[in-house]
């Protein structure tokens, strides 16, 4: 698997292009990968052969083939690549989709952030947009990976459909995955951190391989009293209903809601063990 800054293919590919566009220059080029600073040497030669553009089309043709790769290998297509329906199944439909104040693109809205001050205003922008904007505010080099929905299965055999989206937030990098049903944002959701200067192909094979991890565990089963508590754990997240006027929480068990008094009635089938309760962030693994 490939780290981004590995994915120019490095030297291999600047000869590999000598060859195809300057192959009189050859000899040359694998002399100046002999010494240090080889890059700056190595533009210098072919853009002294106006090939500086050529160079840069191919390299980015490269980088685009070595991430298309990459996603392969580990079951998640790139934005703008077509997500095959998954046994046969036809995929959900889209988000609910709004504009993004910058780039004017429609994105679904779980991607959207209300960005701004009062001096400045506020505007809502695409993960894109807003990324490159934070990244400019806070001097960062910074290049924004938008990841196509995957469909993965939890440990019942049923399937649930995640999107991805990407932030920076300045002091850190998240990257999380929401399920999403009937065009809702509704069920699991996944979280993992990075550095401000993460790689976002490294931080989403640590989160394809928890969200596997986390799916394969039930914690819920049907039993003659109901939906109840498998065994003797169990855990989830912590939500509410805006529209409640009680404010009490919803928890998010299994990918499914289960309200205060369901859950009460659930622990009421241990009533006299004793019990331990764990809060943790949503980046951390239950």
């Amino acid at each position: 698997m490939p780290h981004r800054r590995d994915l120019d293919l490095g030297k291999p590919l600047a000869l590999a292009f000598v060859a195809e566009e300057l192959p009189e220059l050859l000899d040359r080029a694998q002399e100046i990968f002999r010494r240090k600073g080889a890059f700056r040497r190595f533009k210098d030669l072919i853009g002294a052969q106006g090939k500086l553009d050529s160079w840069y089309a191919y390299e980015e043709r490269a980088m685009q083939q070595a991430v298309r790769n990459w996603c392969e290998a580990l079951g998640i297509p790139l934005a703008g690549e077509t997500q095959a329906a998954v046994h046969g199944e036809t995929a959900e439909p889209s988000l609910h989709a709004m504009p993004c104040d910058a780039c004017g693109g429609c994105v679904p809205t779980l991607e959207m952030t209300h960005f701004g001050s009062r001096e400045t205003g506020y505007r809502d922008l695409c993960s894109r947009c807003y990324n490159e904007e934070v990244a400019r505010l806070g001097g960062l080099k910074f290049e924004h990976v938008a990841f196509e929905p995957v469909d993965l299965f939890d440990g019942r055999g049923r399937r649930h459909r995640f999107h991805f989206v990407l932030r920076h937030l300045g002091s850190m990098l998240m990257l999380g995955a929401y399920e999403v049903r009937a065009n809702e944002r509704m069920g699991y959701e996944f979280e993992v951190h990075g550095g401000p200067e993460a790689d976002p192909f490294e931080l989403m094979q640590r989160l394809h391989k928890r969200m596997r991890r986390e799916l394969a565990i039930t914690y819920l089963a049907e039993t003659e009293f109901g939906l109840g508590i498998a065994e003797t754990k169990v855990g989830g997240q912590i939500t509410c209903d805006p529209e409640a006027a009680d404010r009490l929480p919803v928890l998010v068990i299994d990918g499914q809601e289960v309200d205060w008094d369901q859950f009460g009635r659930m622990l009421m089938t241990f009533e006299g063990w004793r019990f331990h309760l764990e809060i943790q962030e949503p980046s951390e693994e239950v």
